[in-house]
């Protein structure tokens, strides 16, 4: 009977076993939606910003990114 339950749970899993399974998330985050929001309002002409301004979210995504990566190996530089 433990078998096939385990054949089972392999298979309502994708056919990997449980102990092995990695979740793996994807979706849209609000830099994302910002980022289409603004470029359409922009081809629609209901707003007059510099393209800069309308990749702002991109760019400033980035740069936080970017942050985070450089503290993260100061830290690790730190601790070793």
């Amino acid at each position: 009977m433990r078998d096939i339950s385990r054949v089972c749970l392999r298979y309502a899993e994708g056919g990997e076993s449980v102990k092995n399974k990695s979740t793996v998330t994807s979706g849209v985050t609000g830099a994302e939606i910002l980022q289409v929001a603004f470029i359409v309002l922009k081809l629609c002409h209901v707003i007059n910003w510099k393209w800069v301004w309308i990749l702002a979210p991109t760019w400033i995504s980035a740069i936080i990114a970017l942050i985070c990566i450089a503290v993260y190996i100061w830290l690790i530089k730190k601790i070793s």
